[in-house]
């Protein structure tokens, strides 16, 4: 009886998160409030470009027709044979008018590739206010408005919830359906327990404040750069704020593969910079897993049949998710509650995966990932089965060290959701090494080689 009051407070307790989750986020998207856009400040955007995104050209177009009286673009390639940069070309060609730029090659600062790919433009920029966004990104002509006039104050970074749309296959349908529950309600819940998440997919900062702790290039051995951003942000006393509409994530097609692959990576990240709060993910976070608590609970306190209890649960939950979803998308499609099931019931597998290794795979490269986001780069992709990586684990006795592996003491940050003792030590800004690749820049006025 004992471990059916247990079990009935643990479900009860992910259930009461859920439901915060989601009125926070329906209050936030929902309930439109009126503020007055504040558009002084000139912004320049940096675009890192890699590979062909889904509609790609299009994504990007949205940035050269927003509604914005003066912004800088800066799009950058790492290396010449890149298929985006003939794209980035073509549209610098169309819209001469604008004030956009294509540095193509990177600058080798560290592991995080990202950084390599952006640092030359943020080092270029000729505007304080600097906005960061992912190629797969797809704005309205007013996303700049809302997002300049959130960086007010003593705010040092202003992010979005990002919504997932046209998606097509399993895969994109699956990511949708994370992004538009899980991650929202997680960056709603994270906020108001004081550990505010930043989404590299759109962050706008001051540069004056990023370089108080070293600017990009102090991130450069970190994978989540974003929320190391956020927390060194935090760190210095300023504030991270969430714009007031979402922005796009243009999905396009997803394999089942490619979908898991980034969940992975994602937890991977979450893992090294909040273990505790990770390990927990299940207890907290898991329709299907509180469910089934909650019926083995009611059945042995309540009397009342296990499959009823279970089916109620797993529809409230279900309820408040859809909620969430139809504050971001403001629709909800007739197959997506099948979608949601099927996302619900692979959480535990995933979560799995996620707590059984620490390496991740990043664009072909698998990096270690220690405590607090630190990088170690491993080589190139190796296809090794998650069976064989349970049986070497086990046969080599190392799924214990793996488990209760030592604290590693971060140069710059540590810590992260769940840990109380995050520390920071803001490092003095240094000179980069030598830039490599290709050292071709083109800009709205210069032809095309």
């Amino acid at each position: 009886m004992i471990l059916a009051y247990i079990y009935l407070a643990l479900s009860l307790a992910g259930l009461s998160l859920t439901i915060w989750g989601a009125l926070l986020g329906f209050k936030h998207f929902y309930v439109q409030r009126n503020r007055k856009l504040k558009l002084k400040s000139p912004v320049t955007i940096l675009k890192p470009l890699k590979g062909l995104d889904s509609d790609l050209p299009d994504n990007l177009k949205s940035f050269f027709e927003m509604d914005y009286p003066q912004y800088q673009i800066i799009l950058s390639v790492d290396h010449e044979s890149d298929p985006a940069t003939n794209i980035a070309r073509e549209l610098i060609e169309a819209y001469p008018h604008k004030d956009a730029t294509l540095i193509v090659g990177d600058k080798k600062v560290g592991l995080n590739p990202k950084i390599n790919n952006m640092i030359r433009g943020y080092q270029d920029a000729k505007y304080d206010h600097i906005l960061i966004s992912d190629s797969n990104v797809r704005v309205k002509p007013d996303y700049l408005k809302h997002m300049v006039s959130s960086l007010q104050g003593k705010v040092g970074v202003v992010t979005s919830v990002i919504v997932g749309k046209h998606a097509h296959g399993l895969g994109g349908q699956l990511e949708a359906t994370y992004l538009n529950t899980f991650y929202a309600k997680s960056m709603f819940l994270a906020k108001r327990f004081g550990h505010s998440c930043v989404i590299g997919k759109s962050m706008l900062f001051r540069k004056s404040t990023a370089e108080r702790f070293g600017g990009l290039a102090s991130l450069k051995n970190y994978l989540a750069e974003d929320y190391m951003f956020g927390l060194a942000t935090q760190r210095l006393g300023y504030k991270v704020a969430y714009a007031a509409k979402p922005v796009t994530q243009h999905i396009g097609h997803y394999t089942f593969k490619d979908f898991w692959s980034r969940h992975l990576r994602w937890g991977r990240i979450r893992k090294s910079h909040a273990p505790f709060a990770v390990a927990i993910e299940p207890l907290l976070s898991s329709a299907f897993f509180d469910a089934s608590l909650f019926s083995y609970a009611a059945s042995e306190i309540c009397l009342i049949s296990p499959l009823r209890a279970f089916i109620l649960y797993f529809f409230i939950w279900g309820i408040l998710d859809h909620m969430v979803h139809f504050a971001l998308r403001r629709k909800i499609k007739p197959f997506y509650p099948l979608v949601w099931i099927l996302r619900e019931m692979m959480f535990l597998p995933l979560w799995i995966h996620t707590v059984m290794g620490q390496t991740v795979n990043w664009r072909g490269t698998i990096y270690k990932l220690k405590q607090g986001g630190l990088l170690e780069e491993q080589g190139p992709t190796q296809r090794i089965s998650l069976w064989h990586k349970i049986k070497q684990k086990i046969s080599y006795g190392a799924l214990l060290p793996a488990v209760t592996k030592s604290k590693v003491k971060t140069p710059i940050m540590t810590g992260g959701i769940g840990n109380k003792t995050t520390t920071l030590k803001v490092a003095p800004h240094q000179e980069t090494p030598a830039t490599t690749g290709t050292d071709t820049k083109t800009t709205s006025n210069s032809q095309n080689p």
